[in-house]
């Protein structure tokens, strides 16, 4: 009799989990009544990709910016790539299809052999503004006069950007910044090798910024320095570096992994070796986790903000181990998330940079941190161009100065990182001399290219039936024998 009621009693118990599961996953795809739902699709290769077309030809879903590729841009033709060229993580596409028909696209698509994943495709955002300051308008000569001339924004000193500034450079390094775009033709931006891409063209040209992030965020990497105005930065002189602009989100701060991940493939097209992500979400994704690695593995350094809910949880994609997180170090940013995998902090709290417009901002956040660390990455490694990712990853990890008496803290990483401090070492000791770092943060145990990610409802699901009709199975025999065999 025991086992027969705990046989019902979890027979029970199992199929209210399961419901409770699907019902909440339902409403997390879903969001309000006849919203789009936005895919993840990994496919295997061309037969794939048409098929993600083929069915949205059959929902009589229209096509226009209704899907957004990593490998190619809008204009491209299908039966002009050659996907041979291409890694299976990079064979990703997102779709937008109607509430009421994407369940049915979703099955269909699962049953298709070239087909690899179907999930959801994360939201990603730029942090709103931590209290910003009005913006300061160039326009105020007495302004400009009192505040703007030739300014070094105390970040820019406190990573020992300024102490390299009259070191040669080997290499005119390329930086991408991935954010809202670019305010092109800002008095205190380059315009000289200047490129970018719009992987989704309704958010408008990369080179307008109808938010202001993305130009607050350019300005600390590459501000043009002892112009007779306006705020310094670390890379100093336009001739040192190039920028590429990825416009992976649109004028609201908003975008998903698809639109970041081509433009991030936007950004390597051009030849950048830095992309800084100042923007992040809190779900991930196995497909998106597996786009990063295989990026990271090609030779590209990821920066990303670790996010400012000023919790414990893990934001991405700067929480994947093929990217670096970055915390805002000064004490009063309780915004700073804190968690095992924040791996290095700059300065975040009250940037000066620049603002559309010709104008001037001061903003907070980790978003703000993020461009010093890829800055500091972009002087110390066009000296040394020789190195690869990850070493100039571990050096900059090594060498960061330690913000508590701790080897590592959750909320600063390794610490503040240090320009002049790698670059010395690299002068000393050549690209080996972090070689013998093993860097557990990049090779995480819970990283989502390990076992597929926590994102991953379905497996889940798959693994709670599977184990609620094992027990069931196995304590309603049980109870069988005990009741009515023994009752005989």
């Amino acid at each position: 009799m025991f086992f027969t009621f705990c046989g019902r009693f979890l027979n029970h118990f199992v199929l209210l989990i399961i419901s409770q599961l699907l019902f909440s996953n339902l409403l997390f795809v879903q969001g309000a009544d006849g919203e789009d739902v936005d895919l993840l699709v990994a496919y295997k290769n061309k037969e794939g990709r048409r098929k993600i077309s083929s069915l949205l030809d059959f929902f009589e879903v229209n096509r226009t910016n209704v899907i957004v590729d990593v490998i190619y841009e809008i204009g491209d033709k299908l039966d002009d790539i050659d996907f041979d060229n291409y890694s299976l993580a990079e064979l990703i596409s997102s779709v937008k299809v109607p509430s009421d028909t994407w369940e049915s696209y979703r099955d269909m698509l699962n049953g298709d052999s070239n087909i690899a994943t179907v999930t959801i495709n994360p939201s990603r955002l730029a942090p709103p503004d931590l209290k910003p300051e009005a913006p300061i308008d160039m326009a105020d000569r007495f302004s400009l006069r009192r505040e703007l001339y030739d300014e070094t924004p105390p970040g820019i000193e406190r990573v020992q950007a300024t102490e390299l500034w009259e070191t040669d450079f080997e290499e005119q390094i390329t930086v991408c910044v991935v954010d809202t775009g670019y305010d092109y033709g800002h008095v205190d931006l380059p315009t000289e090798f200047v490129t970018g891409t719009t992987p989704d063209p309704s958010y408008g040209d990369w080179s307008e910024d109808q938010n202001s992030h993305g130009t607050h965020c350019a300005g600390t990497i590459g501000a043009l320095t002892q112009n007779g105005f306006g705020v310094d930065s670390c890379m100093r002189y336009e001739a040192n570096f190039k920028f590429h602009i990825g416009k992976g989100l649109n004028g609201q701060g908003s975008g998903s992994g698809s639109t970041i991940m081509a433009a991030i493939r936007g950004c390597q097209n051009n030849g950048a070796k830095i992309v800084s992500l100042s923007l992040g979400g809190s779900a991930n994704n196995p497909s998106e986790a597996e786009f990063y690695r295989s990026k990271f593995d090609e030779g590209l350094l990821l920066i990303a903000a670790a996010g400012n809910d000023g919790n414990t949880e893990k934001a991405y994609p700067a929480s994947y181990g093929s990217v670096m997180s970055v915390a805002a170090v000064e004490p009063e940013a309780t915004f700073s998330q804190v968690n095992n995998q924040v791996e290095i902090s700059a300065p975040g709290s009250m940037v000066k940079s620049t603002y559309p417009g010709n104008r001037y901002q001061r903003k907070s956040g980790t978003s703000m941190a993020t461009p010093h660390v890829a800055g500091v990455a972009a002087l110390v490694w066009s000296r040394f161009p020789e190195c690869t990712n990850v070493q100039i990853r571990n050096i900059l990890v090594i060498t960061a100065q330690k913000v508590t008496n701790e080897e590592y803290s959750e909320r600063y990483g390794y610490g503040l990182v240090q320009a002049k401090a790698a670059y010395d070492l690299l002068e000393s000791e050549g690209c080996t001399a972090a070689d013998s770092f093993v860097n557990p943060l990049i090779n995480p145990p819970d990283d989502p290219t390990s076992f597929g990610g926590s994102n991953n409802t379905g497996a889940i699901i798959a693994t709670i039936i599977a184990v609620g009709v094992a027990v069931v199975v196995v304590l309603g025999a049980l109870g069988y024998y005990f009741y009515y065999a023994k009752s005989k």
